[in-house]
C-alpha cells in the first residue's frame, strides 16, 4: 500500500482493519506507524476500524499508539426509511463523544461516512447480486436531495460533538457526489446521466471556506424533520436550517434570532438550498 501511495501527498493516514480484521490489530501500529512516516515525514496517524463504531468500543485501542482514533458510519444497519435515517442523526453525536471519551480527548475521525454499510464485517459469504439489481451497498438516494440535507445536518451534528475530521462517501459513482463519465451501469435502477453532479456536490460547496470553523446546534420544534446549525469563522458567520421531510414546512428555531442575511433557506433549485423537496421557513 505504501508503494502504491509514494507520489501521494499525504497530510494524514490511518491505520484499520478490514476483510476479515474488524480492527487494526495493537501490535500492527507501531510498526506501521514507523514505516508511514519513514515514507511521509511526521505525519498524523490515526487508528481504528473500517467497520462500525461497536467494532472501535469492543475492540479499544490504547490512547498512546496513535495521533487520532477512526471508524466509519452509516445511518442503514436495522432501518431503512427516511425517517429511521433521520433518526440517526442524534446517535452520531452520542457516538462522537463516546469516542472521544475513550482516546482521552484524542482526535476522533469519522471516515468514512456513507448513505448504506460498504461491507458487512458479519458476513460468512460474498454478497451474490442478481442481475439488473443493484448491490447492497448502493442507495438510489445517493442522487436524491434527501442524502444531500441527511449529510449536511450528519457534518453539523458530529461536528459540533467534537469531531476534528469526516470524509463523505467516494467521488464518483454510484457512492459518490457526480457520476462517472460512463454513467450508471444499471440505469432503470440507477437512473443518473453521464457526469451528473448529484445534491451532495452542491451541499458541499455551500461550506467551502468554513472547514474548521465554530459548530453550534440551534434546537428546532420539530426536530425529527428540521435540524439548525451555526457556523463561525473569522468573523464569518452562515446559518443552516434542513428540512428533511419532502413537504414545505415552517420551523422555529430556539430564542436566538435567526440570521436569515446569512442563512442558506433556499429552495431545491438553487445549488445552494438546503431543503428536501419543500421549502423551509422560520416562523417567529
Amino acid at each position: 500500500y505504501l508503494e502504491a501511495l509514494k507520489d501521494a501527498n499525504c497530510a494524514r493516514l490511518a491505520i484499520v482493519g478490514c476483510q476479515d480484521l474488524k480492527i487494526v490489530p495493537a501490535e500492527r501500529i507501531e510498526p506501521l506507524g514507523k514505516a508511514i512516516r519513514n515514507r511521509f515525514g511526521d505525519i498524523r496517524i490515526a487508528a481504528g476500524s473500517d467497520a462500525f463504531f461497536t467494532e472501535f468500543n469492543r475492540n479499544r485501542i490504547s490512547k498512546d499508539m496513535a495521533d487520532a482514533f477512526v471508524f466509519s458510519i452509516n445511518p442503514q444497519v436495522h432501518a431503512f426509511d427516511n425517517l429511521s435515517i433521520t433518526e440517526t442523526l442524534e446517535g452520531q453525536e452520542a457516538v462522537v463523544k463516546t469516542a472521544l471519551a475513550i482516546s482521552g480527548g484524542k482526535p476522533v475521525w469519522v471516515s468514512p461516512v456513507t448513505l448504506k454499510m460498504r461491507w458487512n464485517p458479519n458476513a460468512t459469504g460474498e454478497e451474490i447480486v442478481p442481475q439488473g439489481e443493484l448491490p447492497s451497498n448502493v442507495d438510489v438516494r445517493q442522487l436524491n436531495p434527501f442524502c444531500a440535507c441527511w449529510s449536511l445536518a450528519s457534518i453539523g451534528r458530529m461536528s459540533n460533538a467534537g469531531a476534528t475530521l469526516s470524509t463523505y462517501y467516494e467521488l464518483s459513482g454510484w457512492k459518490g457526489l457526480f457520476e462517472k463519465e460512463v454513467g450508471s451501469k444499471i440505469p432503470q435502477k440507477f437512473p443518473s446521466t453521464p457526469l451528473q453532479v448529484f445534491p451532495i456536490y452542491n451541499v458541499l460547496t455551500l461550506l467551502k471556506g468554513f472547514e474548521g470553523g465554530e459548530v453550534s446546534i440551534r434546537e428546532t420544534d420539530k426536530p425529527l424533520i428540521a435540524c439548525a446549525y451555526r457556523i463561525i469563522k473569522n468573523e464569518q458567520t452562515i446559518e443552516i436550517l434542513i428540512n428533511l421531510s419532502d413537504k414545505t414546512e415552517a420551523f422555529k428555531v430556539d430564542e436566538n434570532p435567526f440570521d436569515q442575511h446569512n442563512s442558506s433557506l433556499l429552495e431545491w433549485n438553487d445549488q445552494r438550498q438546503a431543503a428536501f423537496g419543500g421549502k423551509a421557513r422560520v416562523e417567529g
